[in-house]
This record gives structure tokens, sequence and C-alpha cells, in this order.
């Protein structure tokens, strides 16, 4: 958990997954989005990232079988190998720009 001022707020970073489980799933009527995420849906949209209650269980439902095992198998494959790629192209002391 790392804690950070971001503009007037303290917010929290969660890294673990049991953290975020607890926040996202377990408690989420405790950990409402509420004033922060309405000043950022114009950007988000009505989003699982925006939305709270059963808006957010809704969308959540709908987007389970996109992260079942079978649905994201090959994404470590893929990620391994674009990552071994972009470490290819690092040289020690050279300035890293993404390329668009």
């Amino acid at each position: 958990v790392v804690s950070m001022r971001l503009g007037t707020r303290r917010v929290c970073l969660l890294s673990h997954p049991d953290d975020v489980q607890l926040v996202l799933q377990d408690r989420d009527h405790v950990y409402g989005k509420s004033a922060p995420a309405a000043r950022i849906r114009p950007l988000f949209g009505e989003s699982l990232t925006t939305v709270d209650g059963e808006r957010w269980r809704r969308q959540r439902e709908l987007m389970r079988p996109v992260f079942q095992p079978r649905a994201v198998g090959f994404w470590p494959a893929v990620m391994a190998r674009t990552i071994a790629e972009m470490l290819d192209r690092w040289r020690p002391g050279a300035t890293v720009l993404r390329s668009a």
C-alpha cells in the first residue's frame, strides 16, 4: 500500500491482489468512488472505475468472461515477448523514447 497526495486529496495505491479484492469486491460498499469519480466520469465514462453499487456489479459481471483463464491464457507469452523486444532496444546510458 502506497499513500500519496493527488492534488488536495490523499489517495492510496494498492498492488497486492488481496487488498484490491477487499476494496473492489469484498467491501465495495465501504469504499465508494463518489465525488472524485464524478469529476473524472467525463474522461472515463460510466466504467468500472467510476461507478458504484449495482451498476458496478452489473458491469463487473459482464466483464467476468474476458478475465477467465481460457480467455487470457495467451497474454503472458505476448507480454513476455513484447517486454523482451523492448529491453533489447535499451542500452546503458541511452535515453529511451517511446515510439509511435
